[in-house]
């Protein structure tokens, strides 16, 4: 859910964490990293790689890129490099910041024109989604301008630690309560022995014949009457 997506907001300042090159701990969870980029076609595949390596530095497991919000955050950093590309002359730097479970991430360029939509959202065409995204992704987003000319367009999206399935109950055989019997056990075959084998009934007694019952007739032996 999109909240306080103003875009002329500006981004709540990471008390601690002055910018500069590498990862800075800070008090209290916090952390900054900031990088200088060169504008070309590798930047965006830059900036992917850089968050994706401080998520995982700064939260752990919780850092998955394979977890949506994770992935959500390389979304928009993609999102927002390309437009500065595109449409903001060219980004020279991008900040990462760490408050807590709140990942926030600037880019500046050098186009002093904050970002606007060009138009009502098409989910057909194959650009223009950056705005659209960021208004759904991201907690918060803003653009501010630069005393050089330029803009910081900034978003921030939180990374919850990851929750932890209950271990499944198994339940106690049925027992009876006191002075009470039991239901019948059944009976388990050892391992490694044969099933009993099963029970088949013995046929029925043969009838003795009817000693009243007049002899059958028939021919004697070969060649005799």
């Amino acid at each position: 859910m999109t909240i306080g997506t103003d875009p002329g907001a500006r981004p709540p300042e990471a008390e601690g964490t002055p910018a500069g090159p590498g990862i800075l701990s800070g008090p209290a969870g916090r952390a900054s990293l900031c990088r200088a980029l060169t504008d070309g076609p590798e930047v965006i595949a830059e900036c992917r790689d850089l968050t994706r390596r401080a998520l995982r530095d700064w939260f752990g497991p919780d850092g998955d890129p394979e977890r949506i919000p994770v992935a959500d955050a390389l979304l928009l950093v993609s999102e927002v490099v390309t437009n500065a590309r595109r449409h903001g002359g060219a980004p020279y730097e991008i900040r990462l910041d760490r408050a807590g479970r709140t990942l926030r991430v600037r880019v500046s360029d050098t186009s002093p024109v904050p970002p606007r939509a060009h138009g009502p959202h098409r989910p057909d065409r194959t650009s223009g989604h950056g705005l659209f995204l960021l208004r759904r992704l991201a907690t918060r987003w803003g653009s501010v301008p630069r005393g050089s000319g330029g803009k910081t367009v900034w978003f921030e999206v939180e990374v919850p630690p990851m929750e932890v399935a209950p271990a499944e109950a198994v339940p106690l055989p049925e027992t009876a309560p006191p002075g009470k019997p039991g239901p019948p056990l059944e009976a388990v075959p050892l391992p490694g022995t044969a099933p009993p084998a099963e029970t088949v009934p013995m046929p029925p007694e043969p009838v003795p014949p009817d000693t009243d019952a007049p002899p059958l007739s028939g021919t004697g032996p070969a060649g005799g009457s």
